[in-house]
């Protein structure tokens, strides 16, 4: 198992460091929508944002299912909701892609908004040392920190990158099919 995790958890900080710095660029095309650089990005990204949402979110599946199946790490009460709110996801982004459902953008966007919130507020205590009322009675300490990689990603921090990007990929598929 050591082995496994010795090269799974690089491998998946290295991943959600890219996303951040993937995030922060599509951010500025969504707030800058009328420069080319926002044209472009709602063109060819949010043509594809289904697609894009789709592998993300089996990646944030396949990812949790590796840390609390394969190599151990017993997931806290706050982990349990954050991934309540990340498997929908999948489903929401496969039915948007089959049956063309151009509303999906509300739906992930309800559950990313609520992903951002409780994985914030778990990234919070982890960081800062905060204890939590919702894990006071649970067997696993939500703020536990299984690991910390360049110095700030965690396993919440990970659940709050892909909220935000979810949210994202969302608005873009919005403003893609207003486009139109």
């Amino acid at each position: 198992m050591d082995l496994f995790y010795s090269y799974t958890t690089p491998i998946l900080s290295t991943l959600t460091l890219a996303l951040n710095i993937v995030s922060v660029l599509l951010l500025v095309a969504i707030l800058f929508p009328k420069t080319k650089y926002g044209t472009f990005v709602r063109k060819n990204i949010g043509k594809f944002s289904l697609q894009i949402g789709l592998l993300m979110a089996l990646g944030s599946i396949v990812g949790s299912i590796i840390y609390s199946n394969v190599i151990g790490f017993d997931p806290c009460v706050l982990c349990w909701w954050e991934r309540l709110f990340i498997y929908p996801q999948l489903v929401i982004f496969a039915v948007g892609l089959y049956v063309k459902e151009k509303s999906v953008y509300i739906y992930s966007s309800v559950f990313a908004i609520l992903t951002i919130i409780l994985s914030g507020y778990h990234t919070y205590i982890q960081l800062f040392g905060s204890n939590s009322a919702l894990c006071s009675s649970a067997v696993v300490s939500c703020s536990k920190v299984y690991f910390i990689s360049y110095g700030y990603i965690t396993i919440p921090t990970m659940a709050l990158s892909s909220g935000i990007f979810f949210l994202i990929i969302a608005v873009l598929y919005r403003q893609y099919i207003q486009s139109k």
